[in-house]
């Protein structure tokens, strides 16, 4: 039988959780992590409106081995470029964006000069 679990969680301060002084954003994924840790949750995919949006997009940078999705709704714009899978990301693109595969016939020739180029290995 397949299902999931599924457990609403006030981040800290709100509702009825616990209330600390600092809303620091990693401090506040870490206690999602803690969260799910407590509860025997390997992975989740987390969701949230608003702040909790932006709370669910920063947990999946800070504990991407912990999630499988985020969904984010009315979240507004957030600035993620400052986590480290955003630099891996966007240095892994770039890398790629300069391997010229416009003479590659098929697949194979593609993934052989993507190979060839190092782009890819400090990633792997």
């Amino acid at each position: 039988m397949n299902y999931r679990n599924v457990w609403v969680v006030n981040t800290r301060n709100f509702g009825d959780s616990d209330h600390h002084d600092s809303l620091e954003m990693e401090e506040v994924c870490n206690d999602i992590a803690r969260f799910m840790s407590q509860k025997q949750l390997t992975m989740a995919t987390v969701g949230g409106h608003g702040y909790g949006a932006k709370v669910a997009s920063a947990f999946g940078s800070y504990h991407m081995e912990k999630t499988t999705g985020v969904v984010c709704l009315e979240g507004g714009p957030v600035d993620n470029s400052y986590h480290e899978a955003w630099e891996e990301v966007k240095d892994l693109v770039t890398g790629l964006s300069k391997v010229d595969v416009s003479n590659a016939e098929d697949n194979s020739k593609v993934l052989k000069k993507i190979d060839g180029s190092g782009a890819v290995k400090k990633f792997i």
